[in-house]
């Protein structure tokens, strides 16, 4: 969750830097919304409001990370079909992944794990599988 929420910041500061999208367009300020209401503390402790055990905060968590890369991803692609593929350290172990991600959904997978698919987004819900 914390490597998605990390993964959805550069993003919109990629966006807004490459000239993709002003900081104040609409579309930015709605996903920034979504960004930072999956920063809110509870899913990522253990503690007395629920921590890492509660899976419903820990799926509204994700579901407004979803959300925010989903509108940075169309700000990017347009409204059309597509699919990105992306080799990256995406967990910051020292170790490469493999992202595929497209209009409809977010599949992340491990090489080094026997190619264990480790996150599935299904972008239209705003819904992690897995």
């Amino acid at each position: 969750m914390h490597k998605k929420l990390l993964r959805v910041s550069e993003k919109i500061r990629q966006l807004c830097r490459d000239g993709g999208a002003a900081e104040e367009d609409p579309g930015i300020q709605q996903a920034l919304e979504h960004l930072w209401a999956g920063q809110c503390n509870c899913p990522y402790w253990h503690g007395v409001f629920g921590g890492i055990y509660l899976f419903h905060i820990r799926a509204a968590t994700f579901e407004h990370l979803i959300k925010a890369e989903s509108l940075i991803d169309s700000l990017k692609h347009g409204e059309g079909a597509w699919v990105d593929v992306e080799v990256t350290d995406f967990d910051r172990d020292g170790r490469e992944e493999v992202l595929l991600e497209s209009d409809c959904q977010s599949l992340y997978f491990h090489p080094a794990e026997e190619g264990q698919c480790f996150e599935c987004d299904w972008r239209k819900r705003a819904r992690r599988v897995s």
